[in-house]
């Protein structure tokens, strides 16, 4: 929230407002997915592995639902949850929804170009980054910002960017 009371914000899921449908909706098909591939052997291998992105334009938005990797998936999606639904909040579902395939499409080409070889693309964490951004714009161009917490944000900020360090699959 907002105001008098001294309580300040951290991007939030947990803010009050009505609740961010589009970010709820894109994180909980992103977990479903990611354990519904590790228990059964899902998803069909043509909606996230291949190198010829003209040939099978699909890939530029199927991968990021799909986490090899459960801690750097709950790393991410609680960075989308909780920027994600700032930005939902002040600008709407459509937005989330562009951040969400713009940054994941471009995290799908950024890994395919640094490492052409690769055989799953993820693109999760530029979505996540790409979330932290926006809002963050939105954020320094308010005039009062005591109502938001900077150690959350750097906190946040540390540890999407520190992924790469720890997890492979976290590398673009």
């Amino acid at each position: 929230g907002g105001g008098g009371g001294g309580e300040r914000e951290l991007p939030g899921y947990l803010t009050a407002g009505r609740p961010p449908i589009a970010v709820s909706l894109l994180v909980f098909a992103s977990i479903a997915l990611s354990v519904a591939s590790r228990a059964s052997g899902f998803p069909p291998v043509e909606w996230i592995i291949g190198s010829d992105l003209a040939a099978r334009p699909w890939l530029l938005v199927t991968p990021p639902f799909f986490h090899e990797g459960y801690g750097y998936g709950f790393v991410s999606l609680l960075a989308v949850a909780m920027f994600g639904s700032g930005i939902e909040r002040r600008f709407g579902a459509a937005a989330v929804v562009a951040i969400w395939l713009v940054c994941g499409a471009a995290g799908v080409v950024a890994e395919h170009a640094l490492a052409p070889n690769t055989l799953v693309a993820n693109g999760s964490i530029a979505i996540a980054v790409g979330m932290m951004a926006a809002w963050l714009v939105h954020v320094l161009q308010r005039e009062d910002l005591r109502d938001y917490d900077p150690y959350g944000l750097v906190a946040v900020s540390a540890v999407l960017f520190a992924m790469p360090l720890v997890s492979e699959e976290a590398s673009v």
